[in-house]
Order: structure tokens, then sequence, then C-alpha cells
């Protein structure tokens, strides 16, 4: 496990020990000071867009919010279909916790699946600060080339297969703050695979709310994220360096539109233009 797992796994504790310090001074047409939740994973730098609200606080006792996508995938891009479902719940006013597992069909039929652990944290002042913890599982199922060569004459019947597997754990820790119409955010996160490589990542965003929950931002991430797998092992950590947009636009009380946009530069592969969209519904 890297020392990024320890950051995270530190600031989670701090988080749950600290103590409301300050109370938040909410404006009229102030910031929405929701907590925002990064799912950054080891293969990629560029987060899917999570908004889960707050607002104002919670009891400890209320019911979470529960979740679940199912995202069809881009076969062009080989992004494969994504099965996601994840729990919110808030364990104070000032404190809250997700789980989340995701399950992507891999390569020769089998499965990516990934574990994610965080918990947020309003510091006062507008200073939030969240910390997490992701496993991931890259799994796949190549036949079994010992067996298929034995000479049993079985070739009606599909060739046996082996399982394969890597896996990485990834550390994340975002510092943020709102003031006036605006949100600042900081958010490093270092990755480590089952054989010892290493990757880690900066991101810097600014948000402006220009409604107390629509808002559009810029953000950049330097660093290094690791190659998505094509084999056995394969995962390799590459410089990666983006800019993007990212924003959610309410329509009325119960529907927004949320996207993400950037243009990243992953080294040898060159620039990679990528566009995310999506719509909420809040019941």
């Amino acid at each position: 496990m890297n020392w990024s797992l320890y950051v995270a796994s530190s600031a989670a504790l701090l988080m749950l020990n600290v103590g409301a310090f300050a109370q938040v001074n909410v404006a009229k047409k102030s910031a929405s000071r929701d907590t925002r939740f990064d799912t950054l994973r080891p293969e990629n730098t560029f987060s899917d867009w999570r908004r889960l609200a707050i607002e104002g606080g919670s009891r400890v006792g209320e019911a979470g919010i529960g979740y679940a996508q199912i995202s069809p995938g881009d076969p062009l891009s080989a992004n494969g279909a994504e099965t996601t479902s994840g729990f919110w719940l808030p364990l104070s006013e000032r404190l809250s916790s997700l789980v989340e597992a995701s399950v992507v069909p891999g390569a020769f039929g089998g499965a990516d699946r990934s574990v994610l652990g965080q918990v947020a944290r309003q510091l006062g002042n507008g200073w939030n600060m969240q910390a997490g913890v992701r496993h991931s599982d890259f799994g796949m199922s190549l036949p079994d080339t010992s067996l298929v060569n034995a000479g049993l004459g079985l070739s009606s019947l599909p060739p046996p297969t082996r399982g394969l597997t890597s896996a990485a754990d990834l550390g994340v820790v975002t510092l943020e703050r709102f003031w006036s119409n605006y949100r600042g955010a900081y958010t490093v996160a270092s990755a480590r695979t089952d054989t010892g490589s290493t990757a880690t990542s900066h991101k810097v965003q600014l948000d402006y709310f220009y409604d107390p929950r629509s808002s559009v931002g810029l953000s950049y991430t330097m660093g290094r994220s690791f190659q998505t797998p094509l084999g056995v092992n394969s995962m390799v950590p590459v410089e990666t360096n983006n800019v993007g947009v990212v924003g959610e636009h309410w329509i009325g009380r119960a529907w927004a539109i949320n996207y993400n946009a950037l243009i990243e530069d992953r080294g040898i592969e060159g620039l990679k233009p990528e566009i995310r969209l999506g719509l909420r519904l809040r019941f």
C-alpha cells in the first residue's frame, strides 16, 4: 500500500474526530456548499461526475441516498458497459460517507471490479475535505492452451479458460473552499498496482455558480495515471495532462443537465478529446 492510501486513511480519521469549529455563513444567492465526491480510478485521471447534495447538513439517523446507473459504453473507444451502484449516508450534520461498487466487462470474458469508500467533512467557513480509497481488480479469462493442445478430441466443446487478474489501489484526498459564488478545489490521487508500479496526479479546479445550484468550471490535471490494461499485468504508468470544462445546469427544481468535456494528452497516444453528458432527476 503506497503513501497516498495512508494519507487518505489519516485524513478520514482526522475528519471523523475534528470538531465543527465554525459556522457556515450562507449569503443570499451564494454558492451551493454541497460536498462533491470525486470518483477517480487508477487508470483514468478524468473523474466521473458525481454530486450528492448535503444541503445544509443532515442529522444522524436520517435515511441515506442509494443510486444505480448503467453506462452503455463506447465500443469505438474500447469502453465497455459499466454497472455502478452506491449508497451515501449522513453520519452527522457535517460528516457524510459514500460506498460505491462497479463492474465492467473485461477482455476475453473477464470482468473489472471496483469498490470505493469515502468520507467527507464540512470544516466551516466554506472549507470541506474528502478522503477515499478505491480497490480495483482487472480480470481477464484466456483459453488454457495446455488443455486445448492436449489432443483430447473435444473440439465441439468451448476451450477451457483460466483467470488472470491484476489489481490496483488508489488513494484520493480533496480540499475545497466555497466563497461568494465560487468554489476552488485541489485533489491529489496516487495509485499502486500489485506489481509495485505507482502513479500520482494533481488536479486543481475553479467553479463559478451563476445560480445557487447551477455552475460551470475549469479544471487542470497533471501527473501520471495507468494505461488501460491490454494484457496480463500490463498496467504501465503514463504521463497525463488534461484541461477540462465541467458543469451542471438546473432546469426547474427537479431536472438538471451535467456535462464534462476535456482534452487530454497521454504521451504517445497524443491528444484525446472526451465528452460526457448526463441527466439528473431529483425526486
